[in-house]
């Protein structure tokens, strides 16, 4: 099912000002679409509640999902570090999209209206925000999947230095939330790396938690040392923030992998601390972050997605790491630029959040971008 999409976007003084500019620049049929996404950057200056009656006193859209990030995203535009919002309406009828939200772990307080919607529609993709302080946040996105059907889900995990609130028809804070669509909505979507490989693979051979003491049956950190020599003029000082743990992932035929930290080493054990657990994980790899090798990964991810296009997408929603942006492609909106570049110039939103995700799973130092056909 194709809809007219909608986008604007607009930053700097009042929040009320800008908020207000944004809506306009959406036109009369923007804001009559019974669906909307607001994005804002956390020092949008607004508080959730005057935002959400805002939105609804601005624009004749009924159901409105979104959160606050470091960072916005808009078509070929990024802001970060200055008060902005990023908004993008879509007209479609009104019962191919449903609404979520959830605080509890278990999806207890979910609405159980969109199970049986879900069952009715067959729904395909969803968008899905998320308090990155939330303990049970991994297993809630599984058990959302599971809920929906195996429904691949995108978004990210809200990034603030105040309040990680969502949106979803009202506020929701300490949760997950979002918003489903009917299998009559055609997207496609793809995911960037942030880092790259360094090395081959290694067993896991022996690992407690979230440490590893053994790869390929040797100690940890002598595996580590010899794979980090080959990297050329980097001292171990400058380790932190360059070289992360890559887990690939499991039945992926695409080499897929999540990042995560290496947050400690123990030299009397020989042993190195991952910032996550590493019970189900059967190999690890090494990795490097750098600007030259995601830039790579960025383009040789819109060239996948764009190869696989039958005409022009009618949006796009793209969720990037905090870390990327101006901290790893510089200055002047560069990622999302190179995005126009491959894409085209659509209507587009999204944020920079605190992790990003694709399916069910929680990745990081990734960008993931999801067209509508």
């Amino acid at each position: 099912m194709s809809c007219r999409i909608f986008a604007a976007h607009a930053g700097g003084g009042d929040w009320r000002e800008s908020l207000t500019s944004a809506l306009s620049r959406l036109g009369d049929a923007g804001l009559r679409a019974p669906l909307g996404f607001c994005y804002v950057t956390d020092t949008f200056g607004a508080e959730p509640k005057d935002l959400l009656a805002a939105l609804r006193e601005g624009a004749g859209v009924k159901d409105w999902v979104g959160t606050v990030g470091a960072g916005v995203c808009a078509d070929g535009t990024e802001y970060f570090d200055t008060p902005a919002v990023s908004l993008m309406t879509m007209d479609l009828p009104a019962d191919q999209f449903r609404l979520f939200r959830a605080r509890a772990g278990d999806l207890s307080d979910l609405d159980p209206g969109l199970e049986r919607w879900i069952e009715a529609k067959g729904c395909g993709f969803g968008v899905v925000h998320a308090d990155p302080t939330n303990p049970e946040l991994e297993s809630m996105l599984e058990k959302l999947n599971a809920l929906a059907g195996g429904v691949f889900f995108v978004g990210g995990l809200s990034s603030s230095r105040r309040r990680h609130f969502q949106i979803a028809g009202d506020l929701v804070e300490g949760g997950v939330s979002g918003v489903c669509f009917s299998a009559e909505v055609a997207v496609t979507t793809r995911l960037t790396q942030g880092c790259s490989p360094i090395g081959s693979r290694h067993a896991i051979t022996r690992a407690s938690g979230n440490v590893v003491s053994e790869l390929d049956g040797r100690p940890a950190l002598e595996v580590f040392a010899e794979e980090i020599a080959a990297l050329e003029g980097v001292g171990s000082r400058q380790l932190g923030g360059y070289v992360y743990v890559a887990l690939p992932v499991r039945g992926s035929d695409t080499g897929d992998y999540v990042v995560r930290n290496l947050v400690g080493v123990d030299t009397e054990n020989s042993a190195l601390a991952i910032g996550d657990t590493l019970d189900d994980a059967e190999t690890l790899m090494f990795c490097k972050r750098d600007a030259e090798s995601a830039e790579r990964d960025l383009e040789h991810m819109l060239d996948r997605i764009t190869g696989g296009l039958d005409g022009e997408p009618g949006g796009a929603v793209y969720f990037s790491c905090i870390a990327r942006g101006p901290n790893l492609f510089g200055p002047d909106s560069r990622e999302l630029k190179l995005i126009r570049s491959r894409v085209g110039t659509l209507p587009l939103t999204g944020f920079f959040g605190n992790g990003e995700i694709s399916s069910h799973r929680l990745y990081g130092y990734t960008g993931v971008l999801t067209l509508f056909l």
